[in-house]
């Protein structure tokens, strides 16, 4: 049974202390080839920054442009910092070129999906990153991974709309 990005997400908020573990878990689930061997991996860490500010708790997702590659995520900490990991525990992301998508885990519901009306009488939360940074099919974030160890920066602006 598959989670969604969101669910995965809310585990992290509520488990302040094992994020890390959360970003392992995301990957064993959300990934449907593995980060084995004969993958090459290409070493992944950054910084999220929104409007020039670090921003903590957001999962960052590497999505290869080819379809049959696994996905990388990470969790950022309170300094925007993450590195990326596979779903077998490898640090890294699959050498070539990436969608990136960012998911304020922050705010992200927990067991429901996005199209959920929120609880009668609860507003729903505000992410903090604007949608469009979290769609697969909308993000204006792309990233190149090369073999070796890299790091990147992923600036974002709180007033990008979607388009």
């Amino acid at each position: 049974m598959f989670r969604s990005t969101q669910q995965m997400a809310a585990e992290c908020r509520s488990r302040h202390s094992v994020c890390g573990g959360f970003a392992l878990a995301a990957l064993a689930v959300s990934v449907l080839s593995g980060c084995g061997r004969s993958v090459k991996l290409g070493e992944v860490e950054g910084t999220v920054r929104l409007d020039g500010q670090p921003i903590g708790q957001v999962l960052v997702v590497f999505i290869p442009e080819d379809s049959q590659g696994p996905q990388s995520t990470g969790i950022t900490d309170g300094e925007g910092r993450f590195k990326l990991r596979c779903n077998n525990a490898r640090s890294g992301a699959v050498v070539g070129p990436h969608r990136v998508t960012l998911l304020d885990a922050a705010v992200a519901p927990g067991g429901r999906s996005r199209d959920d009306e929120p609880e009668e009488g609860a507003a729903r939360p505000t992410s903090r990153v604007p949608d469009v940074y979290s769609r697969a099919d909308k993000t204006p974030l792309r990233q190149l991974v090369a073999a070796g160890t890299q790091s990147v920066t992923i600036d974002i602006s709180s007033d990008r709309k979607p388009g």
